[in-house]
């Protein structure tokens, strides 16, 4: 494995130590930071299950029910999108940030600030959907099939407005997240390998991660700009996933 001295981009040694975490764009620290937001949003996602498992094991519709039946199709929806988008490409995302540029002999990835913009559009994703769970979380399914997801949509099933909105918000950002960062490990691993370092010399862990992200780059800006469609209907107007020629199935295409 090809070991370059890493450098700090941003914090020098007097700086505090929250600054330097706020700031930095060196490939270990975002790492790092990748990893511990992550598993706090598997905690996150795991106490979910485990209100879902447990209202389960109540018979319905008696007096020791522990959430509503909307609480609980949120809670079901809030944990598939958390383990789904918010744990587990971003666990994976920590390792790649990690050891990417040690094992292909790079100082750091390509574009650090880039790297750390990721990051923090991550955070904030994770932010909002947190946020729309305590406002009224969506409550579709973590599928988020329509016409459930219609702002006009009838029943117990049909979403609360402003959680959803901020939920969508959460979506846009987290798969903005995910295209900026497969982008950046494409341009580190094809373009700044060490001296000698060819493709077929790299570790089968860079290869894996070059192919994912490949797969990453061609799926995700679908699914970004199904969420900006998606939130179009709800806020602007418009009418792609509600119109009852297919309307429906497109954004079941779209997703995946």
């Amino acid at each position: 494995m090809y070991q370059v001295p890493s450098t700090m981009h941003e914090a020098s040694a007097t700086s505090p130590a929250w600054k330097r975490w706020l700031t930095t764009t060196n490939h270990k620290d975002v790492g790092i930071l990748y990893l511990v937001t992550s598993l706090i949003f598997f905690v996150t996602a795991g106490v979910m299950a485990l209100f879902i498992r447990t209202q389960l094991a109540v018979p319905r519709g008696t007096s020791n029910s522990i959430v509503t039946q909307s609480q609980y199709t949120q809670l079901v929806t809030t944990h598939g999108l958390l383990m789904i988008l918010w744990f587990l490409s971003p666990f994976a995302f920590a390792f790649a940030n990690y050891f990417i540029p040690l094992q292909i002999g790079a100082r750091d990835l390509a574009f650090p600030r880039l790297n750390s913009m990721s990051y923090w559009f991550y955070f904030f994703s994770g932010i909002a959907m947190g946020l729309s769970f305590l406002i009224g979380a969506p409550n579709t399914g973590w599928t988020l099939y329509a016409p459930l997801t219609d702002r006009g949509c009838g029943g117990t099933l049909c979403t609360a407005l402003g959680g959803f909105d901020l939920g969508a918000i959460g979506l846009v950002l987290m798969v903005t997240s995910i295209t900026m960062s497969s982008v950046n490990f494409i341009v580190t691993i094809l373009k700044m390998r060490a001296p000698g370092m060819k493709l077929k010399f790299m570790p089968l862990f860079s290869w894996t991660v070059l192919i994912t992200v490949f797969m990453m780059l061609y799926a995700f800006p679908s699914l970004l700009a199904g969420a900006l469609i998606l939130f179009a209907d709800r806020n602007l107007g418009t009418q792609y996933f509600s119109l009852p020629q297919g309307g429906f199935l497109l954004w079941a295409n779209i997703f995946w």
